[in-house]
């Protein structure tokens, strides 16, 4: 909450005495406990009044609307004068009580935005009180650990909790027995498959084996039965072959 002073007040040539000056700010200090009591109990009071339905008794409809106009009735020029860090707090309990934040808005007297915008600072604040865990926790054996429960742990393949006795831990991860022997045959797999050597690509044939495969072939061609359509094919190659034998000719 901000509090102004006007200029016309200050004079710099009135200094009071060290008593009535140290008098005065033990009353402040006083008066600034009273202040944050009495803020911490109207604000307790405000959250009781809508989680005991106290509106509702008071003849107010029992709905969020209902609750408004009760507020706006008894309450309501005290909580649009709340601002800064005492309406993020008090934005907070009305969040955890769950009031909307569209009558947040109108018993505050501020923009919807703004109410979001004071629960966003409330979150923040509450995450930075929370000691952060660590991502990994050792056993006394070495091996890790689900911080959480550490009577538990989540396997690594099949995301489901498992006993932690029952834990494997291979490369570094905790896995369930069965996906262990998965993961390990799944590796041992791929290591066989990367240390076969590549096939030799076949020789070209050697000119006496196309010579004695060319003989071959001719011989089982004498034996056929040829139709008139076929016997036209097979002549039709041996032109084809004739000419490439005449051309190895030309080139002797």
């Amino acid at each position: 909450m901000t509090i102004a002073i006007p200029n016309d007040v200050i004079d710099a040539e009135v200094i009071p005495s060290y008593d009535d000056a140290h008098q005065g700010t033990q009353n402040m200090v006083r008066a600034a406990e009273n202040f944050r009591d009495a803020q911490n109990e109207f604000t307790g009071l405000v959250r009781r009044a809508y989680v005991d339905n106290w509106y509702v008794g008071e003849g107010f409809e029992f709905s969020q609307a209902g609750w408004q106009q009760y507020l706006d009735k008894y309450v309501g020029p005290v909580l649009a004068g709340i601002k800064g860090a005492e309406r993020v707090r008090l934005v907070a309990g009305f969040t955890e009580i769950g009031m909307s934040t569209r009558v947040q808005a109108a018993v505050l007297k501020v923009n919807q935005s703004t109410v979001v915008r004071d629960q966003k600072a409330s979150d923040a604040s509450a995450s930075q009180d929370k000691p952060k865990k660590p991502v990994v926790v050792k056993g006394s054996d070495g091996r890790k650990i689900d911080p959480e429960n550490p009577t538990r742990f989540t396997c690594a393949k099949c995301g489901k909790r498992k006993p932690f006795q029952g834990r494997v831990e291979f490369q570094d991860e905790l896995y369930c027995e069965p996906c262990a022997e998965a993961v390990e045959q799944a590796l041992a797999h791929q290591e066989a498959e990367a240390a076969k050597e590549p096939e030799p690509e076949p020789k070209p044939p050697t000119f006496r084996e196309t010579l004695a495969d060319l003989n071959r072939r001719l011989r089982a061609v004498e034996k056929l039965v040829l139709t008139p359509a076929q016997r036209k094919s097979l002549i039709r190659a041996l032109e084809k072959s004739l000419k490439t034998i005449k051309s190895l000719e030309d080139q002797a």
